[in-house]
């Protein structure tokens, strides 16, 4: 439709169907009570990490993706979107790093004994 749009008060309906059909393999293939079942589905979740979602708006995102989605630049929704996923994909990769640190810092000590 063309009249409402976005007004960034509640869900953003739009782009919420079309990520979760991009989501759900087979989605054109389920009928109508199917499909609510699966939004109902992704409604409880955090999009970004898959966590309990503790609010819904602009989409399902936990507490913490949620404040890294207010941090993010000023933009579309998907631009915040990419912005929240990058940030949570270098948060990841800093904890792998730091892991791998600390187990090469265990070996050293192993091995000066």
């Amino acid at each position: 439709g063309g009249s409402g749009g976005g007004d960034g008060t509640g869900p953003n309906y739009e782009f919420i169907v079309r990520e979760i059909a991009n989501r759900q393999k087979g989605w054109d293939g389920l009928s109508d009570s199917e499909r609510v079942t699966a939004v109902v589905l992704e409604f409880k979740k955090c999009w970004y990490c898959g966590l309990g979602a503790s609010r819904c708006s602009p989409v399902p995102m936990c507490k913490r993706c949620f404040r890294i989605f207010n941090d993010a630049p000023d933009g579309t929704l998907e631009q915040k979107s990419e912005y929240v996923k990058r940030q949570r994909d270098a948060n990841a990769a800093a904890a792998e790093d730091r892991a791998k640190a600390d187990a090469e810092q265990h070996t050293k000590l192993l091995d000066s004994s």
